[in-house]
């Protein structure tokens, strides 16, 4: 059989088309691969930055503890915020060394931190901070932070200690024993906190005797302490006014100068650390 032989114009027109189809075949197959290719690029980065975003902004949200159900509001209502204040107890090892005679002072210290001077403790930091305090499960300190020595606790000790212990639920910590602290090169500490961190101490061995007022000496003074070592974790640094009581103060004739609450410029500077609606 002969073969079909298209007309010139025709056979031209046919292999026209042909190149045409193989060319818009390549283009695609180029497309396709450039957008594979890219998309192999694009799509890990962008669900790093959102996961990144998304960690960041969960990160955030549960260390403020901004939880309403299953909700996050910003700013928040700072009267969702908690704050628990937990008793810091001796552990068998260093009790046995502290062992001694009980003096008024002592008693004055354990009632600031176990007994009902704890509430009052509560209500006067409710009266400054307008977050929910609450008392939180006893602590049992490690006897290795105990100095026979020096009848003291290393303080960086049990508050690097305590910032681990911390219950997550809580906005922030604050662990209160009745026995002296130390750091090296000081003779004794009032309290300690890391700023910004999640939890601080204090120590009421040294808050004095009470009077016979319920808001006596020994109160105001456990107050100022604790109001302070607080204001440190929410990234309060000392100033030097002293009508705030982020005054410095290393004795207690400077404890009692110093003022109980928190200047106007103070709470200017809580304000742009947090995405806290502060409830004053």
């Amino acid at each position: 059989m002969d073969q079909l032989t298209l007309p010139r114009n025709e056979a031209g027109h046919a292999l026209t088309k042909l190149e045409h189809n193989a060319t818009k075949r390549r283009v695609r197959y180029r497309r396709t691969w450039v957008m594979l290719a890219a998309a192999a690029i694009i799509l890990p980065l962008l669900a790093g930055y959102i996961g990144y975003n998304i960690a960041a902004s969960n990160h955030a949200l549960a260390y403020l503890n901004l939880t309403r159900g299953h909700d996050y509001y910003l700013p928040v209502d700072s009267r969702m915020l908690t704050i628990s204040l937990r008793p810091l107890e001796m552990g068998p090892g260093a009790l046995s060394a502290y062992d001694q005679p009980e003096t008024e002072r002592e008693r004055c210290a354990n009632d600031l931190v176990t007994g009902p001077g704890a509430m009052r403790a509560l209500k006067g930091l409710g009266e400054q901070y307008p977050v929910t305090f609450k008392i939180g499960e006893p602590l049992t300190i490690p006897d290795e932070f105990y100095s026979a020595e020096r009848r003291q606790y290393n303080a960086d000790k049990v508050l690097n200690w305590l910032c681990r212990q911390a219950d997550a639920r809580d906005f922030r910590t604050i662990g209160v024993l009745p026995v002296d602290i130390y750091k090296p090169g000081y003779n004794f500490l009032f309290g300690i906190a890391k700023i910004g961190g999640p939890a601080c101490i204090a120590s009421s061995a040294r808050m004095g005797v009470h009077t016979d007022s319920a808001t006596g000496e020994s109160d105001i003074r456990w107050q100022s302490i604790l109001r302070h070592e607080l204001g440190h974790t929410l990234g309060l640094q000392h100033n030097d006014d002293w009508r705030s009581v982020m005054a410095y103060g290393d004795s207690l004739d400077q404890l009692d100068q110093q003022g109980l609450g928190l200047t106007d410029a103070d709470w200017a500077r809580l304000k742009e650390l947090h995405p806290v609606e502060w409830d004053r």
